[in-house]
């Protein structure tokens, strides 16, 4: 609750782009839970407002970071700062009351080492979880270079098959259909082994015999795009 009203309140996409986004409500409220997750079993029930507030404003003030790492969904953003904001608000609001309801865990009220902790807490996950991401995507790359030089397929080409998900913009949100003309045109790739005018996915526009556009150039138009309807 305390996260739509944030949203209700204070969004940046209502702002910006004039209107509700149903990408941005659903973004906050996932916020708030994401913030209060840390804190189940330690605060009492009246401060999860606090806790959905505060968690989908931070993620309101910091959602610009996204852009810079091709985070189009906010998903770093909404599950890593809201995770952060619930660990230190734990810290601050549990009670002995409310831990001790298991009949097990025993706790000190307002005892601020605990903020310490939670810091540490915080820290240990983001190593843990950054370290097991970075081996999955040396997994994920060896596989793929293994793939591709089994197949034959030039690298060009296979880059395309892999990042068919820019040119598919119905995936972001129902604000995409209005725009499907324009995405098509800002969408149409070039590559050198396919005939003029064939189409290899839906929604690609028709290729065109030239040089290859570069993933980079494929990114920027997409984060042109995203920015004008998310």
């Amino acid at each position: 609750m305390g996260s739509v009203l944030e949203y209700i309140a204070a969004s940046r996409r209502k702002v910006d782009a004039g209107k509700f986004s149903v990408v941005g409500f659903c973004n906050d409220a996932v916020a708030g839970l994401v913030a209060i997750t840390p804190a189940a079993g330690y605060v009492p029930y009246w401060s999860a407002p606090i806790f959905g507030i505060a968690g989908s404003f931070f993620v309101a003030l910091f959602q610009d970071t996204s852009e810079a790492y091709f985070d189009t969904n906010e998903i770093f953003v909404v599950h890593g700062v809201a995770g952060w904001v619930g660990m230190l608000l734990t810290a601050g609001l549990a009670r002995a009351d409310v831990a001790a309801l298991d009949e097990y865990t025993v706790i000190v009220n307002h005892k601020w080492e605990q903020l310490g902790i939670q810091v540490s807490d915080g820290l240990a996950g983001m190593a843990w979880s950054g370290g097991i991401t970075f081996l999955i995507l040396l997994c994920m790359e060896a596989v793929t270079i293994f793939t591709r030089r089994l197949w034959g397929i030039p690298e060009p080409e296979f880059q395309l098959i892999l990042d068919q998900d820019i040119i598919l913009d119905h995936e972001i949100g129902d604000e995409c259909a209005a725009k499907t003309k324009e995405s098509n045109d800002m969408a149409l790739v070039r590559v050198n082994s396919y005939r003029e005018g064939e189409t290899i996915l839906p929604g690609a526009g028709e290729l065109e015999a030239g040089t290859f556009v570069g993933r980079s150039s494929r990114r920027d138009a997409l984060r042109s795009r995203t920015r004008r309807f998310l």
